[in-house]
């Protein structure tokens, strides 16, 4: 499934006014200029709310009415006197959209200028992240964004920046932060002849000028379609689209170089060989809203499908429903899977991997504890977070830090995100875990030192996954199954997972056997040899294989197991929901399992395998295979007697309730008590915490594509190449510190 069947285009930005009105701001960092004519008021309305609910407060919105009937212009009236920081300008003639614009720019007292129509819409920190990337980049002339289109078509509009592309179609919309000198050098919007698409005619004397753009890898327009549009009346003249296309062509002929287009995720050039972390220089003082609700910093590597994920966001719906304010920053490049359904509970999002450099993150993170005045920091999965810790912490002494732990993973790094935890535990006030193995883990074979941690279990929405409220699956593929009883296969089908494990015991069973059947629900980079695997066996028949699932509750249903053999677990989210929806597990014995399942819910298996070394080793022993048909067969041919006890256990104790109930306790005493950690015993670490963030800058260097840096200097390409050899970086820090640059 792509990000579109993900996607969430009834939640328009702007539906609803959240952001305060008339903040009192010393000067306006951002110009937002809008050209008006006889916009209905509901979409103007709109588009007034995506501006006030913006993240970013230091804007002045100057719209330039191009002559609208006396029932439009009392529409801008009320606008106007909403906020002062808006500012109506009427022309005495109608001037067309270009000429408007330049009006508009002409009346802007801030250096830069952001474009967006009267019906368009912006997602909420779409100013703020555009100028940070501006501010963090000031050789790039102007920023845009990814965009949804809405309305009159519904489409993710997601295309990499190409100059020469650029020349022959417009990839761009209007919506853009522009530096307002590159503007004014080139002519402004009205520098062009009538009928022309004037926005594609600008980006291309833009580039002829050396103008740099900078792509924003998230969805922060919303792009109106509209059938009756300037657009669609060139488009529909042939006469005006033939005139129209020689201009364009005319000047994208005096374009002979690419434009050398930035756009994230960015690879980790450092052209200057220095990542240390340092704050941003923002000159413009701190505007905090009332005390009134507790702000939590949440530092998560993605917004995706899984088990964390599915615990980050519950946690979140709590602290959403008991008023807490969350800002999240994520630090993994990845699809808009989940994130819609964060920013439901979340005050604000901030994918750092779509507009930043890795340098930067440091200061912008940094930058949001002051400027949003954040209580409390919360870590759960993020590499990069636990790197960030020591800093942060040298940074903000009085500010608590707690972090959440799923699973070790011995094939990752000896450990994974436990290992980090402990390493940084002398920054962190409390760490949690999702099952008492965990712990002991951390404790016996990890090393960690001190008592500060506890469990919380993730639990699940017993209310959600009820058998009672939840029909049966019409899949066309699970005919082939009827009457036979069946086995629920349903995660990633990865080698974690041990999918091929999950063929073989199938097969196993088929040769004693014909009545039982698996249910494979999932998508992964092992699904195709899964697939060859049952083909080769000749059980087909009994497997049906249904991909991802938005719902996997009515699978559940029809199933009388659930099988996870996978080799490495937390305390699977499978686990929990089967039950609750009174389906027995037969699971391995790996993590927290056995503190959900015993043997009135299911059965537990013998991990035969070492997760430290046997990862890619699907030569699975007979013993491990028979085991799992014998405990399969058991909980099939006794299914009465294990389901009668499976949702009880649930109920008793491991609902999402429980988890959410547990947390917000956590936290609220948390930031009441503050942090029980002292300044001192840690002052003495801040060039060390400052290296860590270094190392992982220089560890974690990623090459992505760009179409469009075709044209970068040989000295930088082989720069890029050799900086990996330690005797060329010797040599570049002897040069830079005979200069005296460093």
């Amino acid at each position: 499934m792509s990000e579109i069947d993900f996607f969430d285009f009834t939640k328009e930005p702007g539906k609803e006014l959240k952001g305060p009105l008339n903040v009192k701001i010393d000067k306006p960092r951002v110009s937002i200029i809008t050209g008006f004519y006889n916009v209905e008021e509901k979409l103007i309305m709109q588009t007034a709310n995506s501006i006030f609910n913006q993240t970013f407060p230091y804007w002045e919105w100057i719209i330039v009415d191009d002559c609208s009937k006396d029932e439009y212009k009392k529409i801008l009236e009320k606008l106007e006197a909403m906020d002062g920081r808006i500012k109506v300008v009427h022309n005495e003639k109608n001037m067309k959209l270009p000429k408007t614009r330049d009006i508009g720019i002409s009346h802007a007292s801030s250096d830069f200028i952001y474009i967006l129509d009267g019906d368009d819409l912006i997602e909420n920190t779409a100013i703020e992240t555009a100028y940070f990337a501006a501010m963090t980049h000031p050789e790039v002339t102007w920023v845009y964004s990814d965009s949804v289109g809405f309305e009159g078509e519904e489409y993710l509009w997601k295309h990499p920046f190409d100059t020469n592309q650029e020349k022959k179609e417009n990839m761009l919309c209007c919506n853009s932060l522009i530096r307002k000198q590159a503007i004014l050098d080139v002519g402004g919007y009205s520098n062009v002849p009538k009928d022309v698409y004037e926005d594609w005619h600008l980006w291309l004397r833009l580039i002829a000028n050396g103008a740099k753009p900078l792509r924003m890898s998230h969805y922060a327009f919303w792009y109106r379609r509209h059938k009756n549009g300037v657009l669609s009346g060139i488009n529909s003249d042939k006469a005006k689209k033939k005139k129209a296309l020689k201009e364009i062509e005319r000047i994208g002929k005096s374009i002979t170089k690419k434009a050398n287009a930035i756009q994230y995720p960015n690879s980790d050039y450092y052209p200057d060989y220095s990542s240390h972390p340092k704050d941003f220089e923002f000159d413009a003082p701190y505007i905090q809203k009332e005390k009134n609700n507790k702000r939590i910093l949440c530092i998560f590597p993605w917004l995706t499908l899984g088990g964390a994920d599915k615990y980050n966001l519950n946690l979140l719906e709590k602290l959403y429903e008991e008023g807490y304010e969350t800002t999240i920053v994520t630090t993994v490049p990845s699809e808009y899977v989940w994130r819609p359904r964060f920013e439901k509970y979340a005050t604000e999002i901030f994918d750092l991997t779509t507009f930043l450099d890795k340098p930067d993150w440091a200061g912008f993170i940094s930058y949001l504890i002051k400027s949003r005045n954040i209580d409390l920091t919360f870590v759960s999965n993020s590499t990069y977070g636990y790197y960030l810790v020591p800093w942060l912490k040298l940074q903000y002494p009085q500010i608590p830090i707690i972090d959440y732990i799923h699973m070790e993973e011995w094939h990752w790094r000896d450990g994974g995100f436990p290992r980090d935890s402990i390493a940084v535990d002398k920054y962190i006030d409390y760490t949690y875990t999702c099952s008492r193995y965990l712990i002991d883990i951390m404790k016996e074979k990890m090393n960690k030192k001190n008592d500060k941690m506890d469990v919380v279990y993730i639990g699940t929405d017993e209310e959600q996954f009820n058998p009672d409220v939840v029909g049966s699956p019409d899949d066309e593929e699970l005919k082939k199954l009827e009457g036979k009883k069946k086995v629920l296969f349903a995660c990633r089908i990865a080698e974690q997972k041990r999918p091929i494990l999950m063929i073989k015991i199938l097969k196993k069973i088929c040769d004693k056997r014909k009545d039982i059947g698996f249910v494979v629900v999932g998508d992964g980079n092992m699904l195709p040899t899964v697939k060859e695997l049952a083909y080769q066996y000749n059980i087909e028949e009994n497997v049906a294989f249904l991909g991802v699932k938005k719902d996997v509750r009515p699978y559940y249903k029809i199933c009388d197991a659930t099988l996870i053999c996978s080799m490495i677990e937390g305390l699977a989210l499978t686990t929990y929901e089967s039950l609750a929806m009174n389906t027995p597990v037969i699971t391995a014995d790996v993590g927290g399992q056995k503190e959900l399942v015993n043997e009135e819910v299911g059965r537990i298996v013998k991990l035969y395998q070492d997760p430290n070394t046997d990862i890619n080793n699907y030569d699975y022993s007979d013993e491990e295979i028979d085991a799992y048909v014998e405990a399969i067969e058991d909980v099939i041919d006794n299914n009465d007697k294990y389901k009668k006890n499976c949702r009880e256990r649930i109920l008793r104790g491991f609902t999402i309730k429980n988890m959410q109930e547990n947390m917000l306790s956590i936290i609220k005493n948390k930031i009441e008590e503050g942090t029980n950690i002292s300044y001192d015993d840690i002052k003495a670490d801040y060039n060390m915490a400052e290296r860590m963030l270094v190392l992982y800058n220089e560890a974690t260097r990623e090459e992505y594509d760009n179409p469009d840096d075709d044209d970068i200097p040989l000295k930088q390409k082989i720069g890029n190449v050799m900086w990996k050899y330690k005797f060329y970086r010797d040599m570049i820090y002897f040069v830079k510190r005979t200069k005296g640059d460093v």
